[in-house]
């Protein structure tokens, strides 16, 4: 079952866009003024939303319209199968191949320390589709599967990781590095993924 996650056409393919709405999610918390995190009541509000969601238009996410602002959440859920969940702890660093257990969870958590990112690597490849001009320094991620945290092999190097905490909480920077190649564009996932056959074989 985990042979389609092997490759990285699998992974581009089965679960780009997926990785894309959580990178794009995590991208719109980390440009959050410091203002708008202090003060709920000047949070960004969602904006008229009668079609394309923010969140899972197509193409990824499009910039918010005049007439809206981008949804920051605080706690975004995502539901999915064993089938779902164990391949993305895979994207994201587990070696264990073993089946999961009912009601499985994955949760990767965005934090901020503004004192500590003195020294560390953010001007790192990230996925087109995060802006380039974000500034992600501060901002760590820790990845936990069930109860476990998961190592993401690209924070394994002290300058990509939290200094105190050491490898198991990612500088956000080296998170969007380790999931660049997973998340296509929506030019390359076209060619990748070829067309759809218009009308019943």
């Amino acid at each position: 079952w985990t042979g389609h996650v092997r490759s990285l056409e699998g992974q581009r393919l089965g679960f780009g866009r997926l990785v894309d709405n959580v990178l794009q999610t995590m991208a719109q918390a980390a440009a959050l003024t410091p203002a708008q995190v202090a003060d709920p009541a000047t949070r960004p509000r969602i904006g008229v939303q009668a079609s394309d969601d923010l969140l899972l238009a197509p193409g990824a996410v499009r910039p918010p319209q005049p007439d809206e602002v981008p949804r920051v959440p605080k706690l975004a859920l995502y539901g999915g199968h064993d089938i779902t969940v164990a391949p993305l702890a895979i994207i994201l660093g587990s070696t264990d191949r073993t089946w999961l257990p009912f009601a499985s969870m994955l949760t990767i958590e965005l934090f901020s320390d503004t004192t500590a990112y003195k020294g560390l690597a953010n001007d790192l490849p990230r996925p087109a589709t995060v802006p380039k001009d974000l500034d992600t320094r501060g901002y760590f991620v820790r990845v936990r599967l069930n109860d476990k945290v998961l190592r993401v092999p690209t924070c394994e190097v002290s300058a990509k990781h939290h200094p105190g905490a050491g490898s198991d909480m990612c500088t956000l920077a080296a998170f969007f590095e380790h999931l660049a190649p997973v998340v296509a564009s929506e030019k390359e996932y076209k060619a990748e993924c070829g067309t759809m056959p218009t009308k019943e074989l």
